[in-house]
Order: structure tokens, then sequence, then C-alpha cells
């Protein structure tokens, strides 16, 4: 058994956001099959996969969308929030604490908005947090830079785009 229990945190992989169906398309597919093979080996490696999702409006009503078609799901661990950290919802802190979390990866979409968030709230909560760019969407890398340095100083640990990804 490890020491120290990793969680791999999928963030905002909703049809509204990213794939065919979504409005915007800054996101391209490769970024869905890149998700779903670091979810394959955190599933293999027995990491706890836990999946976030974006609780929006539509016509005044509050409205939860789909997971983009294609996601691979690999766990019963569903988590709402209607803030941008994952944070926003207590559910998932119970869920940490019941798998003894204490090494957290986020990925996601996006590394400007909810990604970067949940992941300097979780190194606030004295989570171990890693923030892997090869598996998170950036709509923009110019506002990124700033994003960036907040991230250090939070002491969030951003791994670099792998060469052959880039």
């Amino acid at each position: 058994m490890k020491q120290y229990e990793t969680a791999l945190i999928v963030i905002d992989m909703q049809a509204d956001y990213i794939g065919e169906k979504s409005k915007n398309k800054f996101y391209s597919q490769t970024l869905i099959d890149k998700i779903n093979e670091r979810i394959a080996t955190a599933s293999r490696h027995g990491d706890t996969v836990i999946y976030i999702k974006n609780v929006g409006r539509r016509n005044k009503k509050i409205y939860v969308s789909e997971f983009v078609e294609g996601l691979t799901i690999v766990s019963n661990y569903i988590v709402e929030k209607d803030k941008s950290s994952i944070f926003s919802n207590p559910t998932l802190l119970e869920i940490l604490k019941e798998n003894k979390i204490h090494n957290i990866e986020c990925i996601g979409i996006d590394g400007n908005c909810c990604v970067a968030s949940s992941a300097i709230d979780a190194s606030k909560l004295g989570y171990s947090v890693i923030f892997p760019l090869t598996y998170i969407g950036i709509k923009s890398m110019e506002r990124f830079s700033k994003k960036r340095e907040q991230l250090t100083k939070a002491n969030v640990q951003i791994i670099e785009m792998q060469e052959e990804n880039i």
C-alpha cells in the first residue's frame, strides 16, 4: 500500500465546454484522448478518480451538462460545484478524507479558471498538488503566465507539457 494516496480530479469535462456539442471550439479532441489516457493510468495504479461537474444556468434555471461524449468514467465519484473551485462542495472533502488522500492531481478545463482555482485551494488546504499541463486545456496561454505565478506561489507543482504532446 502506498504511503500517501493520490486522487486524480477531472474537472469540467462536460459537453457544454468541450467536444462536438460544445458551442465553443477552444479544445481539441486530442485533449479528451490525453485525459482518457491519464484516467486509464490512474485507474491501473489504484488512484482514486473523482469527476467534477460545473453547475451552470440556462434560462435562469440550474443546469448541469453531461460529460463530453467519449470521456472514460471509472468511478462513481461525481461531485458538482457551483463556484470556480472544486472545494465549493463539502462532499469533495469527505471523499478525500474517506480515501486518505494526500496527493491531488488536477486535470481538465480550464487552466486559467476552475483547474487553477482548485489546485490553489487544494494546496492551501495542505494537499500536495500536481498541475500537469499535458492534461489541462488552457484557452489563453497569454493569461496563463500570470496564473502560473499564482500557482507557483501556492506551491502547486506545475509539470510542463511532454515534448511529444506539444
